[in-house]
């Protein structure tokens, strides 16, 4: 969190409104020391009490709430302005723990998605893997 998109505030939000929903709360100070940046199921048994349909729930939840909450991200726009100098002569890839639903919603919501959209096959060009937020330039 926090290479291309500040995030933590859209995540927080999010669970919380899932949360909610199950009769849970967590405040933003609570969320950003023990839950940011961590994988949902080493923080949400210590919430709701180790329920596994519980966590299950909220977790879905979460991820169909994200685009609800996307006006709290902050862009890095610095470090776009460096991938848009570069697009001309690389190929711009993504590596990041999020969903593809939820990285392809964050892109479009700051009109971004073009820079990982090939032009001639239309196809998204993500390598979406199990790893932090990382760029994955190849020369062309």
């Amino acid at each position: 969190d926090g290479t291309l998109f500040n995030t933590e505030k859209v995540n927080y939000h999010a669970y919380n409104e899932a949360l909610k929903e199950k009769g849970y709360s967590i405040d933003y100070t609570y969320y950003s020391n023990y839950c940011n940046g961590r994988h949902y199921n080493d923080f949400l048994p210590e919430i709701v009490d180790n329920n596994e349909k519980t966590i299950e729930y909220i977790h879905k939840r979460k991820k169909e709430l994200y685009s609800s909450y996307l006006d709290k991200a902050k862009i890095n726009s610095h470090l776009f302005n460096i991938i848009e100098s570069l697009k001309e002569t690389y190929y711009i890839g993504i590596v990041t723990t999020a969903s593809k639903k939820n990285t392809h919603d964050i892109l479009n919501y700051f009109n971004k998605l073009e820079l990982f959209f090939s032009n001639s096959s239309n196809s998204f060009k993500s390598s979406l893997s199990t790893q932090s937020l990382l760029y994955d330039i190849i020369y062309k």
